[in-house]
């Protein structure tokens, strides 16, 4: 079993709520002024061909939630309200989420801005393609490109696009300019604790609550300063 260090835990969570208080705060911008200015991400497209990635296809949507969220210009619909909304509408919710589904989500969620996107593979090196799309229309708005040389970079991309898309939706979610330490800071400093808290989630999407529990205490024990996955065990 996984003994938790709550005290710890607290003291995290009390620095974390006085970061969340003094974050700060920008205008608007007109492609997310939905009547709630939300915005989703979805899981991405594992097309690279190598099944060692599809863990990403979850991963960095988990932490680009994570990383949006800081911006108090935005509503960031947490993963596991989307799968709740897509079983309210009899649609799919493992694997891929098809065009019309996650449209119909979005009108059901207020959202008026996706971000999707495909991970691509060529050697050594790992692509990923982040798409900023209407909810309403379908349209493109606008597309992000980053690369890394393996697993050990995924936090490196991440800031990558974070700070792109923070720019480019005229929102902030940190101060300065995102790098890898602040992703970390926000998700972990341990992908293993990363891979299975991504794990964790998915099987709480499915309803598999024991098996789930199991992902996020590994998480947990993997990085005790894990704030996202104590608030899910």
């Amino acid at each position: 079993s996984v003994e938790l260090d709550v005290s710890n835990f607290d003291a995290v969570v009390a620095i974390a709520a006085a970061v969340w208080k003094t974050r700060p705060h920008r205008a608007q911008p007109e492609i997310v002024t939905s009547p709630s200015a939300a915005i989703a991400v979805l899981p991405l497209r594992n097309l690279s061909g190598n099944p060692s990635l599809q863990w990403m296809e979850d991963a960095i949507p988990e932490m680009l939630n994570a990383a949006l969220s800081r911006s108090g210009d935005l509503r960031v619909l947490d993963r596991l309200r989307l799968v709740e909304i897509l079983q309210e509408l009899g649609r799919e919710t493992t694997g891929r989420i098809e065009e019309a589904d996650a449209m119909a989500m979005a009108r059901r969620a207020r959202v008026g801005t996706l971000i999707t996107g495909e991970i691509v593979g060529s050697g050594s090196t790992i692509r990923v393609q982040c798409k900023v799309v209407d909810a309403s229309t379908g349209r493109l708005l606008h597309s992000e490109i980053v690369e890394g040389a393996g697993d050990d970079d995924v936090f490196k991309m991440v800031a990558q696009l974070t700070d792109a898309l923070q720019t480019y939706l005229h929102i902030q979610a940190v101060g300065e300019t995102v790098d890898e330490t602040w992703v970390r800071d926000v998700t972990s400093r341990s992908l293993d604790a990363f891979r299975h808290y991504v794990r964790g989630r998915s099987l709480l999407m499915s309803s598999q609550w024991v098996e789930a529990r199991g992902e996020l205490e590994a998480a947990i024990a993997a990085d005790s300063n894990f704030v996202m996955a104590y608030v899910d065990l």
